[in-house]
């Protein structure tokens, strides 16, 4: 009788709570009260909504504001996502919880990231998957969209540059006016972080092309794409230009562990490409990073 009580002061709690009237049933009370207590073995069918109340009953890692990094609870499954304190509704991280779910072991993890006519997905193990899906993009068809959001990114604090424009020479693709007369035009040289043609031979024939990669392959392309571009520039004139690496479509290269496994294992390399700097820029304006010239603040 004890332990009844215990369960429906349990239940009646998480309900008052949490606004989970009926979750957890009676059943799943007792399971996660002896989970909590006992340290057993947790029931192996979970409902979304039961998941959910697991990650916070067992202290398990939270999602995380990507704008601020404020640690936030998981989703609610069929409840719109409520903004963090700072406006934010982009995560940094979603969780899946798996049927063999125990509290004595780590709750494994895969974040999903969706793009423009594409999907990057990270696991806790290193593994990255990029797809990518019809339409291709014809010529230099995002370009605008993607320095548009370079330059708000860039404009966060203070704003420095204007919109973007066509650029009037060849190796400019896009150009923001500096707002201030001692400031410097921002002269952006846009490349696809998937450079090889073959890559998207595949996506417009397939319809879909996808990329089984870890966190350093996936840097090891992004390397790639600076080298594309290195080739067909002079030292001189890639002296004054930013080279915009285009991630909307890809948006697996945006990645926090990729990125830091960029600048870990080719910070030289790009530093020597000439670039006055180069950014990663994902599918929206929350999703830039700079990786030349690369330091703490960066």
């Amino acid at each position: 009788m004890a332990n009844d009580a215990a369960i429906m002061s349990f239940d009646d709690s998480c309900t008052h709570a949490y606004g989970c009237r009926a979750i957890p049933s009676r059943t799943y009370a007792q399971a996660v009260w002896l989970a909590v207590t006992r340290r057993v073995k947790f029931p192996t069918q979970l409902t979304p909504r039961q998941r959910w109340l697991s990650y916070f009953l067992l202290e398990k890692p939270m999602d995380q504001c990507a704008q601020c990094g404020a640690k936030l609870l998981p989703d609610i499954p069929n409840v719109p996502r409520v903004a963090c304190s700072c406006g934010s509704t982009i995560r940094v991280l979603s969780r899946t919880a798996d049927e063999s779910l125990k509290t004595s072991n780590s709750l494994s993890w895969k974040q999903t990231r969706p793009g423009t006519h594409g999907h990057g997905y990270l696991d806790d193990q290193g593994n990255v998957t990029s797809v990518t899906e019809k339409p291709t993009p014809k010529n230099e068809q995002d370009g605008q969209a993607i320095c548009e959001r370079l330059v708000n990114w860039l404009n966060r604090s203070t704003p420095v540059y204007g919109e973007p424009v066509a650029g009037s020479e060849k190796e400019v693709d896009w150009l923001a006016p500096a707002l201030h007369q001692d400031g410097e035009n921002l002269l952006m040289q846009v490349v696809r972080a998937e450079t090889e043609e073959e890559f998207w031979c595949r996506v417009a024939q397939a319809g879909q092309a996808r990329r089984e990669i870890t966190v350093a392959e996936a840097a090891d392309l992004l390397i790639n794409a600076v080298r594309h571009k290195k080739q067909r520039y002079s030292d001189q004139v890639r002296a004054k230009l930013v080279l915009v690496v285009d991630s909307g479509r890809s948006p697996a290269y945006t990645f926090q562990p990729v990125v830091d496994a960029f600048k870990t294992k080719y910070a030289t390399e790009c530093a020597e490409s000439g670039y006055r700097s180069v950014y990663v820029v994902g599918p929206n304006n929350e999703l830039v990073y700079k990786i030349h010239p690369s330091n703490p603040a960066s």
